[in-house]
């Protein structure tokens, strides 16, 4: 055999180049499949972030939809792991890098005044509400959970898994990603919702809403910014015909309020967000509001992807995009909203 012959077998062919290219691509994938899945949350998932703030081209929420399903087998083998590893200490990890979740400054919160029949976190103190106003002790026997990314993920999921355990109690967990109130042409939550509540004929509702609708409103072709009077009046009006729907077949809705957000000027706007809702709950008698606020902050009420459990070990709450909670956060909010929930309605854990 010629020295060039023996030279030509040692070379690389191109099937062995694609060969070595999808092993490497392979073991990046495992390596990193928590960030392959919280990359999809932000570009395929939710609406994206463009140049004006919120993006609200049709095309991309059609993008999005279509992905949701290869994103949601990367969510639910990171779920597993994180269900694995939840309660092993964590070794110091700097805190990840800021996402861009909005560039539009946004107008300055609600100035907060607590609304008759807000739940307030732990260490706050209750406005006691007009016994007109106040929905009847329940005794359940059909619930209905709603909302988008944060019930099909972390708290949707801890949520209906403790309520399953209650005695003589059916759970339905009904989401659907990158929705909310702002944008019905998108996604009418209000005929979804009547829908729903006529095929499961539930006595409870509990909603958990309004990671996507911070972005601006267009409604007889003006735009209304998030914040602004007109945008807040808007706003406003839907949520209490999203309460209305079933306060009109007899449901009593709870209605769980977003927790902190990682990014300022994002988490402002979740804030005025979650005031609104307040308000409008206050104003139902058959709607009550439970601030989740400070539930997975700081002992100073700062953001906090990472908590300490009872055995005092670190574990991760949040997702890495600041948003979005892991099952260990949704199990640390779960917690909260049955204890805070236990004057309203009869909880029966078997």
């Amino acid at each position: 055999m010629s020295k060039r012959d023996d030279v030509s077998r040692k070379q690389l062919t191109p099937r062995r180049v694609v060969a070595v290219c999808m092993l490497v691509l392979a073991l990046l994938a495992l390596n990193e499949l928590e960030r392959l899945s919280v990359w999809f949350g932000d570009h395929c998932i939710e609406w994206m972030p463009d140049a004006e703030g919120w993006c609200s081209k049709p095309e991309q929420l059609v993008f999005s939809s279509n992905t949701r399903g290869f994103s949601s087998q990367l969510l639910a083998m990171q779920s597993s792991l994180l269900a694995f590893t939840r309660d092993l200490p964590i070794v110091a990890e700097s805190r990840p890098e800021s996402v861009n979740v909005a560039t539009v400054q946004p107008s300055p919160p609600l100035t907060p005044q607590p609304p008759a029949q807000v739940v307030p976190p732990p260490q706050a103190t209750a406005v006691t509400a007009p016994a007109t106003t106040e929905p009847s002790t329940l005794q359940p026997t059909k619930v209905l959970i709603v909302g988008d990314s944060m019930v099909l993920e972390g708290f949707g999921i801890a949520l209906q898994r403790r309520l399953t355990r209650f005695e003589g109690l059916s759970v339905t967990r009904e989401g659907k990603y990158s929705t909310g109130l702002t944008r019905p042409d998108y996604f009418d939550w209000p005929s979804h919702l009547t829908a729903l509540l006529d095929e499961h004929r539930p006595d409870l509702l509990i909603v958990n809403m309004g990671a996507n609708d911070p972005q601006d409103i267009v409604e007889q072709g003006k735009r209304y910014h998030v914040g602004d009077q007109g945008w807040n009046a808007i706003y406003s009006e839907r949520v209490n015909h999203f309460l209305s729907i079933a306060a009109e077949r007899g449901v009593t809705t709870f209605w769980v309020g977003l927790p902190i957000m990682g990014q300022s000027k994002y988490s402002g706007k979740i804030e005025t967000i979650n005031q609104l809702v307040a308000d409008t709950c206050a104003q139902q008698p058959m709607a009550r509001y439970f601030d989740t606020w400070s539930v997975l902050a700081t002992d100073d009420g700062e953001y906090a992807s990472f908590l300490k459990n009872a055995q005092g070990q670190k574990i991760r709450v949040r997702a890495k995009d600041e948003i979005h909670l892991t099952e260990a956060g949704g199990e640390i909010m779960t917690s909260y909203f049955l204890t805070a929930t236990k004057p309203y309605v009869s909880w029966s854990e078997l």
